[in-house]
């Protein structure tokens, strides 16, 4: 009630008794309910500033949101900066680096053979054992390989161990595509001649390559190579420092023993694909192909001892594969001539037949027959049967093989001498009947 209505019933004489009580009472229920209107607006007061206090709260934490963000960013832009604009890694065949714009790759591979090897052979002496055995780390690979700037421009380097731990470079190469099937590498890599050498040691059917590719082989050198690639078709010439066998010579430019050395090979792709063929065994799956080839070399001495003296060779091959099957043979010959002793000449050849074919899906059976002929007074044809078996536990990348030798002949230091990888031992003066137990793990990623 308020003071006017008061003073109005004040004036129009109500009763003092009854009408001022009931005027008391009136206005004390007023005064509540403006107490329970101000304790609302004091509430609803609070509330407000409660929910004030919170936005602020929620402010200031986002502030401190948005600062950690933006320094978690400029961080990773920075380490972005460090490994050249996003770099990429992973596995793939092997371990691989490439930049984000495809620029520059880098691929890494390592290759473990560890091998045992067992050899009996006849009457070496009083008091000499005529069984030998133990092991060794055949072969312990890095390789690195990709392109720089763009993919025309190509990189490979093999740096390997043998035993005994000399270290070796055994390729180093820089290889330019010129397109249109055309590419030209220079360097020091496995010319282009004998098939067996071709193939990586990786990829063989049996525990090593033959003796004869020692002696008949050519190798690695140092030279320029050109090589041209079609569908099923290959060619390749190169010319080089010298025949400098399996795992090369590294000779600077002013110490060099040949005034000429050069090779040539062509292949025919009959059937099949190019990629198979980077294998001497056939696995399950595999599509029917046939690779024909053809190769020539030349070497001219220019050494005081054997100036103008010629070595000259050419050999002819074909590979086959079937669905967990292959065959291949090659012919090699070999001509020296001695330009200021006739009477040293010598025409050797050289036949090699292996094959191999699958039991079931990771156990293959293979053999393989080698025999060369000498052409040599007192040195005896090689003639070597071989037969053994690999495990695939990983294709070629985890691989168990054994293989059994038995050479018929007298194995002189003529085939020894330049095939000591195989781990044939030279007889003494008449013995024969070597054999050789190898068994070998291959690790390689």
């Amino acid at each position: 009630m308020t003071l006017t209505s008061l003073l109005s019933l004040l004036l129009l004489g109500a009763n003092p008794s009854t009408g001022l009580d009931a005027r008391i009472a009136e206005l004390e229920s007023a005064n509540e309910a403006t107490n329970a209107i101000i304790e609302q607006l004091r509430l609803e007061l609070d509330q407000e500033r409660a929910d004030s206090n919170e936005n602020w709260i929620t402010e200031a934490r986002a502030d401190e949101i948005r600062l950690l963000v933006h320094d978690v960013l400029a961080d990773a832009d920075s380490r972005t900066s460090l490994q050249g604009s996003g770099a990429t890694a992973g596995w793939n065949n092997g371990f691989f680096i490439n930049s984000t714009d495809g620029a520059f790759s880098l691929n890494m591979h390592a290759v473990l053979q560890v091998r045992f090897a067992y050899d009996d052979r006849s009457n070496l002496g009083a008091g000499l054992d005529d069984s030998t055995w133990g092991f060794e780390n055949r072969r312990t690979a890095l390789k690195f390989g990709g392109h720089v700037f763009d993919k025309s421009w190509k990189y490979f380097i093999q740096q390997i161990w043998t035993p005994g731990g000399t270290a070796t470079l055994l390729d180093g190469v820089i290889n330019h595509d010129l397109g249109d099937g055309w590419s030209m590498q220079f360097g020091k890599f496995r010319m282009p001649f004998l098939r067996e050498e071709l193939v990586n040691y990786t990829n063989l059917l049996t525990v090593e390559r033959s003796i004869v590719s020692g002696p008949f082989g050519i190798g690695r050198s140092q030279g320029l190579q050109l090589s041209y690639k079609a569908e099923d078709f290959k060619f390749t010439t190169a010319i080089f420092d010298d025949f400098g066998g399996i795992a090369g010579s590294a000779n600077s430019a002013g110490t060099l023993d040949s005034e000429i050395a050069f090779a040539a090979r062509a292949e025919f792709l009959l059937t099949g694909n190019w990629k198979q063929f980077g294998n001497l065994t056939a696995f399950p799956g595999t599509e029917d192909g046939v690779l024909f080839g053809l190769a020539y070399a030349y070497e001219k001495d220019e050494t005081l001892a054997n100036e103008d003296d010629a070595d000259t060779r050419w050999t002819a091959d074909i590979n086959f594969h079937w669905d967990g099957a292959s065959f291949f043979v090659y012919y090699a010959h070999r001509s020296l001539d001695d330009d200021s002793t006739p009477a040293n000449n010598v025409d050797q050849s050289a036949l090699v037949l292996q094959g191999g074919f699958f039991i079931n899906d990771d156990t293959e059976l293979f053999a393989r027959y080698e025999t060369a002929d000498a052409d040599t007074v007192g040195v005896d044809d090689l003639e070597i049967l071989t037969a053994g078996f690999n495990k695939y536990y990983h294709g070629q990348n985890v691989r168990w093989s054994t293989d059994v030798g038995y050479s018929y002949n007298t194995l002189g230091v003529d085939w020894t001498g330049q095939a000591g990888f195989t781990n044939w031992q030279t007889d003494a003066a008449g013995e024969d009947g070597q054999m050789l137990i190898r068994s070998q793990l291959q690790l390689m990623f």
